[in-house]
């Protein structure tokens, strides 16, 4: 007999007498217990090509459980109560199929609800924006992807903002891709965007995210350049040419428009 079949029929063999004992221990019984099987992964997302690792917990397992892991419905190669890989893709639904050793069981197998597996493929953050200088009167222009970027569902965003580029700070309720001012900054601050799974940094980043300083000049000669989205705060300066942000902007044109600042009164000067 080749050795290949000889191990078929040694499992075989073995499979008929673990059957005939639990059905002759079963038949002796009077009451049953039903098994259950649970399973939790290690992580909540793992960075695509990193391992994760699948545990399985049983009821009324016995003292001799066996497993038999899926992917996708696939089985998997291994049969104790962890299961490991690290070629899962995203999406992919994780289940065991548990044998209880007691003799007396409503069921002979049971399965564990799937586990979807968030996987993490690699980022290289999107650049943002570009450093600039504003007076201390006008509303910098909103901060956005230099370039479109597509991003997962599961990615979401938070901005940061800090006074020396080193200590960092959440801005409450920044959760857009674009961050948008809506009034002057005091002092030069430095600007960044992180990426978010499950409310913390992603793990896969490739490089960290670039910073944006915008730098305030609060002196009476400084004269702000408007832009198609900038706006700026309607008080008197030294030559008084304003933008009034967005509120007085011809319905018929699609650029701003300027006015002057003329003895207390502002009135239309020109369009861009």
């Amino acid at each position: 007999m080749k050795k290949s079949n000889y191990f078929k029929w040694l499992l075989a063999i073995t499979a008929m007498l673990q059957f005939n004992f639990a059905f002759a221990q079963s038949s002796n019984c009077e009451t049953f217990v039903t098994p259950s099987v649970s399973i939790v992964s290690d992580q909540n997302s793992v960075c695509q090509g990193m391992p994760l690792t699948f545990t399985a917990t049983p009821i009324n397992g016995g003292p001799f459980p066996s497993y038999i892991w899926y992917v996708n419905g696939i089985q998997q190669f291994g049969y104790t109560n962890t299961f490991t890989s690290n070629r899962f893709d995203y999406g992919a639904e994780v289940f065991v199929k548990l044998r209880s050793s007691l003799p007396c069981v409503s069921s002979e197998y049971v399965f564990s609800n799937p586990q979807k597996v968030i996987v993490i493929y690699p980022y290289d953050p999107p650049k943002i924006g570009a450093d600039t200088v504003v007076c201390s009167n006008v509303i910098p222009n909103p901060i956005k992807d230099v370039a479109p970027y597509s991003f997962t569902p599961d990615i979401f965003f938070a901005w940061e903002n800090s006074l020396d580029g080193t200590t960092w700070a959440r801005i409450a309720d920044a959760k857009d891709k674009t961050l948008v001012f809506k009034e002057p900054l005091k002092i030069t601050t430095f600007f960044r965007r992180i990426l978010l799974i499950n409310d913390a940094p992603i793990p896969c980043t490739v490089v960290e995210p670039n910073i944006v300083k915008i730098v305030v000049d609060g002196s009476p000669e400084c004269q702000p350049t408007f832009t198609n989205d900038q706006t700026i705060e309607a008080t008197k300066t030294v030559l008084g040419i304003y933008n009034i942000q967005g509120m007085e902007v011809d319905k018929n044109y699609k650029g701003l428009v300027l006015y002057k600042y003329t003895d207390g009164s502002i009135s239309k000067m020109i369009q861009e």
